[in-house]
């Protein structure tokens, strides 16, 4: 236990979500702690999905692996976790980050459909890491 500034104890609990709450026995005072992402980093898992054809046009060369840009820890500056990339060429990743072509919700669509056919795509090879975990979805 913590003491309070109103010089009350705080007292911890955990809550089922892997958040936790301290509360003054005292004034009443709560917060709350957020616990930080875990990254998932995986060189070799990237290495993987660059050697795969693009998997929404079919193109064999210059193909990279295209984190998400919705959710997996992205943020300013961050990538999201190495298991949320997609096999994409230079032009079609191109399109989902910056093009004028596709809606975002298109984007989306066309990033989550790629996504899901490298994951398949690596777990049928045998190839997906055993030390990454699969994304989840």
């Amino acid at each position: 236990m913590r003491q309070c500034p109103c010089g009350g104890l705080i007292r911890q609990h955990d809550l089922s979500d892997n958040r936790q709450v301290w509360t003054c026995n005292a004034c009443g005072r709560r917060e709350t702690m957020i616990p930080k992402h875990q990254y998932v980093r995986s060189r070799k898992l990237l290495k993987l999905v660059t050697e795969l054809p693009c998997q929404h046009c079919g193109a064999e060369h210059m193909v990279q692996a295209a984190h998400s840009n919705w959710g997996g820890g992205k943020g300013r500056g961050v990538k999201a976790d190495d298991n949320l990339v997609a096999a994409l060429c230079l032009n079609c990743h191109y399109e989902i980050d910056q093009g004028k072509n596709l809606s975002k919700l298109d984007r989306q669509i066309m990033w989550n459909n790629a996504h899901r056919a490298t994951v398949f795509l690596l777990c049928k090879r045998g190839l997906w890491p055993a030390d990454v975990p699969l994304p989840s979805g």
